[in-house]
């Protein structure tokens, strides 16, 4: 994103008695279900029993043995333990919701199922919404409202998430349904669902950000931090005569007038995914495709206002350039075969997966987040810094005066931190230049072009980050010197050694 512009666990008090021994506030509605994941329970053995299952002492009946996938936690923040009770986080396998946009009544509402499946302990689980719910179901059994509450992990607004207040066993699978009206996401500098009149219509956007805390797909989905990567599935209506087109990086099914599906893989982040629903007659959108200077053949589709100077085709023509530029300064070659546009009358703009919303004068910035942010994604909010520092490196050169160690953010230890400062985009400027000033700016480029080139969308986080770059210098001790004076100044993380 271009942006123009020591407690560790702090809980609210009201959390500490958590988990009621029953729900409270049943209700009879039953919620939707997205479909679990269902678990191998290999072959019977001679006893009757399969293997990988274990037998009810008063049934016989044969129930599947929890199954754990450490290796999705990779990234994941360690489990809180707390006095009565453990904070974990989740593995998310899927999400599914239905949003609905009355225009004519200027309402929307959505109904959205998570399924999730716990780590190796047991305890509370924790993922966010920062919409607010006025039903939810656990497992199809309906679930007090005030057990889906907020929770401090120890850096106010920026660092809390939802709390589910249910001790759940290891490694088991559940789903979590919710109902709520689709309101302004309980997020700094969020907006709000808009709707026209006459004629009727709405306009949508995830108008996610990395400048303010619970701006990603949590503004208005059940989500995990972006760590996890899980399938997503939207079905979208919009009630209204006037013709509307959806703007997205996901594969787009239309069912009905004005009624999509919309599938993404199930490599999506909380950041990756972009959507934006608006009136067909206030946008132009074209669609095509482009061949770099290189030969690559990429498909593009660009929707913009219809008050601008050039048209889509036009625009196309200036992606390529920007492309091959990008390609020209090292990056690599184009890490996606299809590139959505949208571009926005205001001055953000925001990377997504294969795709920006951006104005004209960020797109080059935006379009090199295709390489890192979103090819190579940063692990956790506390990685967001190298992805923004990176891009301006590229796009605007390198940046001199880097000084005696600071203390200024670049790297926030705590796990939890939700957003990237302000700092990434001058003195994390200043980090690259000063790596390059010190292993080459071609070495550094061709190290950084490699990890792109062993497979993307992947997760990195900082200290995988130091790794590798020391590697790639010739284990040049100025490397770890450089992370420690000016990027660990808040506290270093666990760091890694050993090259290969």
């Amino acid at each position: 994103m271009r942006e123009d512009r020591s407690g560790w666990i702090v809980l609210f008090g009201w959390l500490a008695a958590c988990v009621p021994s029953t729900p409270e506030g049943e209700t009879d509605e039953q919620g939707e279900e997205a479909s679990k994941s269902e678990s191998d329970t290999g072959a019977e053995s001679d006893t009757g029993a399969e293997l990988g299952t274990q037998t009810d002492s008063d049934t016989d009946e044969p129930e599947p043995m929890p199954q754990c996938e450490p290796e999705a936690f990779a990234h994941a923040p360690a489990p809180i333990e707390m006095p009565d009770y453990t904070l974990v986080p989740i593995d998310v396998l899927a999400v599914e919701a239905e949003l609905e946009f009355d225009t004519a009544a200027k309402l929307a509402l959505a109904t959205a199922s998570l399924v999730f499946r716990m780590g190796e302990t047991s305890g509370l689980p924790l993922l966010d919404l920062r919409q607010t719910p006025t039903e939810i179901w656990l497992d199809g059994e309906p679930l007090a409202l005030d057990r889906f509450s907020i929770v401090d992990l120890g850096g106010g607004p920026e660092t809390t998430l939802r709390v589910l207040e249910a001790d759940l066993p290891a490694c088991s699978d559940h789903e979590l349904t919710l109902h709520y009206p689709l309101a302004r996401p309980l997020a700094l500098n969020s907006r709000a669902v808009s709707f026209f009149d006459e004629p009727a219509g709405v306009s949508f956007d995830f108008d996610m950000s990395d400048a303010d805390a619970n701006r990603y797909l949590e503004s208005w989905l059940p989500a995990n931090l972006p760590w996890d990567h899980h399938s997503l599935r939207l079905s979208i209506h919009v009630a209204a005569e006037r013709a509307h087109s959806v703007i997205s990086n996901g594969t787009i099914v239309p069912i009905e007038a004005n009624t999509w599906d919309i599938e993404f893989p199930s490599s999506t982040s909380s950041a990756s995914p972009m959507l934006r629903i608006v009136p067909s007659d206030l946008i132009v959108e074209d669609a095509g495709e482009l061949v770099t200077s290189e030969g690559q053949t990429i498909a593009w589709r660009i929707a913009m206002p219809g008050t601008l100077w050039l048209g889509p085709s036009e625009l196309a023509d200036d992606v390529r350039v920007y492309l091959d530029g990008l390609v020209e300064r090292g990056l690599g070659p184009y890490p996606w075969d299809e590139i959505v546009i949208n571009i926005r009358p205001d001055s953000h703009g925001m990377e997504y997966r294969a795709a920006t919303s951006t104005n004209l004068q960020n797109l080059e910035h935006e379009l090199a987040h295709s390489w890192w942010a979103r090819g190579i994604e940063p692990a956790t909010g506390s990685d967001g810094w190298f992805d923004e520092a990176f891009v301006m490196y590229v796009v605007e050169g390198p940046l001199g005066g880097l000084g005696e160690p600071w203390n200024i953010a670049l790297y926030d230890p705590n796990p939890f931190v939700r957003k990237t400062e302000a700092t990434a985009y001058v003195e994390g400027r200043m980090v690259f230049t000063r790596i390059a000033e010190v292993m080459g700016h071609d070495e550094l480029m061709a190290a950084m072009r490699e990890l792109v080139e062993q497979g993307v969308p992947r997760s990195l986080s900082t200290p995988e980050l130091e790794l590798h770059l020391y590697c790639a210098s010739g284990e040049m001790p100025e490397i770890p010197e450089i992370f420690a004076n000016y990027v660990y100044t808040l506290g270093a993380p666990e760091l890694l050694y050993g090259c290969p």
